[in-house]
């Protein structure tokens, strides 16, 4: 008897005629088959939003009519996302040119895209387990992770913990309250076209986790893959996959956040730039001005040596302000090239990087 092919069983037909009346073996029809598209996954299940479907009829009329103004936002949309695919490695090692100091998390990228591209080479999803990057203020965190989300290609939102005094800033409040309404998470789920887009949580560990309303309680199921991937925003009450976004956060210290919070996370300690890489930041930042301003054209793409110098030492944050102001003086003074006079610290007491 020849074996038959994977394949080959997809030109079978059966009938329930085939089987015994009580047999254990269930037979679906082909033609009831759910068609899956390629490489798309369900945002939430039909069921699910028939049941907030409802659940939105039984509410007071003014409730109702909020949410179900959403669920048919959410109905009339495509249920099935793409996933943003796993870019080439090659595309974030390049920003060790820009970020040396980061190289340690850029690692931890590549190897997880190295590992997603093993099988399904440029169909691969795009995957990484949440990152955290611990360091001194003004080092860049925030700016490296938007510059990250940029190079993956992926859509990016951002909160800032520091101001969130409450869970349903992510994952929203009732619609039974006046200012009812979605929390982040939704809201990047459905606006986004993929379904694992970047959220950037900012200065984690400044979050008042001690108020009623924890802002990072709704993380500790976020955070799980196994959890997430029936994530329910308040306001909505729809369960939905949340078990694909990437996250980043950021913290000027690991000791302020809940132990069992930074054990779901891979957390990098960012150092201060040594002499050596600032001169690579102050140049990758100089290249971003250039490429994001209307100015940037006008002057000349490289910085001598004696402009680099004159900001060794500063935070990059500071680098950036730095060198708009010389750009400014430049322009001021009819010259395409940035002289190192034109580099002068603020006034204010700045703090510098010590080595």
């Amino acid at each position: 008897m020849s074996a038959i092919l994977a394949s080959d069983t997809d030109a079978i037909s059966f009938s329930t005629e085939d089987v015994a009346p009580n047999h254990p073996l269930k037979i679906v029809r082909r033609e009831d088959k759910p068609e899956r598209p390629p490489n798309l996954v369900p945002l939430y299940e039909r069921d699910d939003l028939n049941e907030a479907r409802n659940y939105a009829k039984n509410l007071d009329k003014d409730t109702g009519q909020r949410l179900e103004a959403i669920l048919s936002r959410l109905a009339n949309a495509n249920r099935w996302r793409s996933l943003t695919t796993a870019v080439k490695p090659r595309c974030v090692l390049a920003l060790k040119q820009r970020f040396p100091n980061f190289s340690e998390v850029i690692e931890e990228v590549v190897l997880h895209l190295v590992l997603a591209r093993l099988a399904d080479k440029d169909q691969a999803a795009l995957s990484m387990p949440p990152i955290l990057l611990v360091g001194p203020p003004g080092v860049g965190k925030t700016y490296f992770a938007r510059e990250l989300c940029n190079t993956l290609g992926a859509a990016f939102w951002e909160t800032n913990m520091s101001s969130n005094s409450a869970g349903f800033i992510l994952s929203g409040l009732d619609m039974g309250w006046s200012n009812g309404k979605p929390g982040l998470v939704f809201r990047a789920l459905l606006e986004s076209q993929a379904v694992n887009p970047l959220i950037l949580l900012d200065e984690i560990d400044k979050a008042n986790s001690e108020s009623r309303s924890d802002p990072l309680g709704p993380l500790y199921s976020l955070l799980e893959p196994h959890t997430a991937r029936r994530f329910r925003d308040e306001a909505i009450t729809l369960p939905m996959d949340a078990s694909h976004i990437l996250w980043v956060a950021t913290a000027n210290y690991a000791s302020s956040i809940p132990e069992p919070l930074l054990s779901r996370m891979s957390v990098f300690e960012i150092a201060l730039p040594n002499l050596g890489q600032s001169a690579s930041i102050v140049q990758g930042i100089w290249h971003k001005l250039r490429e994001t301003s209307s100015w940037g054209r006008y002057l000349q793409p490289t910085l001598s040596a004696a402009v680099i110098e004159r900001l060794q030492g500063e935070s990059p944050r500071t680098m950036g302000k730095l060198l708009t102001r010389a750009a400014g003086r430049a322009i001021l003074n009819k010259r395409q090239t940035v002289m190192p006079d034109d580099v002068r610290a603020s006034t204010a007491p700045a703090q510098r990087i010590g080595f």
